[in-house]
């Protein structure tokens, strides 16, 4: 006869228990090891610094615009390249307007040094050539380079006497050269090179401008001595980066016919009047002087 236990069930308690016992442990581990694990974050880029540049190269005494610079952006690294050590400007709104006093070339920051005080620009005193003189003269006849004329421009300074000045002499009326290859320094109040005389949609000359040249003393002088005396214009020259003031003067010629200076008339020629021979005669201590007449005495012969 067969007996069936009823045992079995309190034997499979405890392999449940265990089981149940091991997934437990391997929860509170995983969790226990992802609890310390520290978390990942991922740092930001640096941030760019962002600049103004020169869009090419720039010469001093210019005024600087919007359009002779443009903006970038560098890490830090290149922007210490780039500045090396200088403090430079951030935006172009604060050079837009100023006058550069040191050259720069293209792709180069704007140092803090490199442009003038704003309001503040260029003398033509620091733009003379050594040895020459800054001259401001009234040019009343701009005539065909109205517009052109710019600081820094060669041109040959013509001058033609006033009107009113009475001569009958066609050469003191027309327009001589009076000094050839000289360089603008300033116009009106103007000492940037990207400054012209103003426009006028008027066919007629605009008259009234004041120029400051580039002058030798002797050249200097001579534009002082003509002053008042007619109007002066302009011829432009091409450019020459090698062009120098030679300090060519006008001629004695040219200058007597600008100021009005007529010739000295000849002198009447000398006409020397031999007196007629005399012949002195003594008689008893008494003397006297007798002309000799030639005719008449080859007649008595």
């Amino acid at each position: 006869m067969s007996v069936t236990s009823t045992n079995s069930a309190p034997r499979s308690a405890p392999l449940v228990f265990l089981v149940l016992f091991a997934l437990v442990c391997g929860v509170v581990a995983v969790a226990y090891r992802v609890y310390q694990t520290p978390e990942v974050v991922e740092k930001p880029a640096p941030p760019l610094r962002q600049i103004p540049v020169a869009s090419g190269d720039l010469q001093p005494g210019r005024r600087l615009l919007f359009s002779d610079m443009y903006m970038v952006s560098l890490s830090e690294d290149d922007f210490n390249k780039l500045v090396k050590g200088k403090k430079v400007f951030n935006t172009p709104a604060q050079l837009a307007g100023r006058f550069l006093k040191a050259p720069i070339n293209a792709g180069e920051a704007f140092a803090l040094d490199s442009v003038y005080a704003e309001g503040t620009g260029p003398t033509p005193a620091e733009k003379l050539s050594e040895g020459m003189r800054a001259s401001t003269v009234r040019v009343s006849l701009v005539g065909g380079i109205r517009g052109f004329a710019a600081p820094d421009t060669w041109v040959d300074v013509l001058f033609r006497r006033n009107s009113g000045n009475s001569s009958t002499s066609t050469e003191s009326v027309r327009t001589h050269t009076l000094i050839p290859g000289v360089r603008i320094l300033a116009i009106q109040d103007d000492t940037y090179s990207n400054s012209i005389l103003s426009g006028s949609s008027r066919p007629q000359p605009v008259g009234d401008f004041e120029l400051t040249l580039e002058l030798t003393p002797e050249q200097a002088e001579v534009l002082k001595s003509v002053e008042q005396r007619g109007d002066l214009s302009l011829n432009l020259l091409p450019q020459d980066p090698n062009r120098k003031n030679l300090g060519t003067l006008p001629s004695p010629e040219v200058m007597r016919l600008v100021l009005g200076i007529e010739d000295p008339k000849p002198a009447p020629p000398v006409v020397n009047i031999t007196p007629p021979p005399s012949v002195r005669i003594v008689r008893g201590g008494a003397q006297s002087s007798v002309t000799v007449d030639f005719q008449t005495d080859l007649i008595m012969d």
